[in-house]
């Protein structure tokens, strides 16, 4: 386990907006030396960017608080980067007293694992494998290219792949739900809502690459990016 150094901005907020989220904030960055391979990010309230980038890989941690701050941690184990918001107590996390939003700047092909409650998760260029769970957010990616499995509760999911992935399984109980996919590629699609699905793309059953939507209130829209 390796310890990271940080750089800490803590930021006045005299005279700001008084709202309880914004009694207090400060923002936190970070550069995490080494391989990392893969990325493991679980919290409660508060946006996740991440965003591919040639480099170091880089976090940005922006947490806004009524008392006492969120309790943030990170730390590197086996090639995963670990970040963990435990949010504020049980009562500023009810209040909604408490968030801490995530911008990460990480290699294309790193392995993305996202479980949040109230947040919506933007992935931007991220070839590598994603997971993204989200009770209450939107779920949006770009560029993507590699295996995915994304499910949100209430939200809207889009999905755009630069190159075909092997298999895509989206899950949405409240929301509309977009994939576009290369024309290029062979894909075996399955689309399941009770609010109509619209499919765009030929769907082949020799297909290796599978295409899973489901979803229980929302259109579903699977097409050519």
């Amino acid at each position: 386990m390796r310890r990271l150094p940080i750089v800490l901005l803590v930021l006045a907020c005299a005279g700001c907006d008084t709202s309880p989220l914004r009694d207090a904030e400060d923002l936190t960055r970070y550069a995490v030396p080494g391989t990392v391979t893969a990325l493991d990010l679980r919290g409660g309230s508060g946006a996740v960017e991440i965003v591919a980038v040639e480099g170091p890989l880089r976090v940005q941690e922006r947490r806004l608080y009524a008392d006492l701050p969120p309790l943030t941690s990170h730390r590197v184990e086996d090639g995963t980067l670990y970040l963990v918001d435990r949010g504020c107590g049980k009562k500023a996390d009810a209040a909604g007293q408490c968030e801490t939003h995530y911008r990460v700047e990480a290699p294309p092909g790193i392995a993305v694992t996202v479980q949040v409650g109230t947040a919506p998760v933007t992935l931007t260029g991220i070839t590598g494998p994603v997971q993204v769970t989200t009770e209450v957010g939107a779920i949006t990616g770009s560029g993507m290219a590699g295996a995915t499995k994304a499910s949100t509760s209430v939200g809207d999911i889009e999905l755009r792949y630069a190159a075909p992935p092997s298999a895509v399984d989206v899950t949405n109980d409240v929301g509309a739900t977009r994939v576009y996919l290369p024309a290029a590629g062979a894909y075996r699609i399955e689309a399941k809502t009770d609010a109509g699905a619209v499919v765009d793309l030929p769907s082949r059953p020799d297909a290796a690459n599978k295409i899973t939507v489901r979803a229980s209130t929302g259109e579903i829209t699977v097409g050519p990016a």
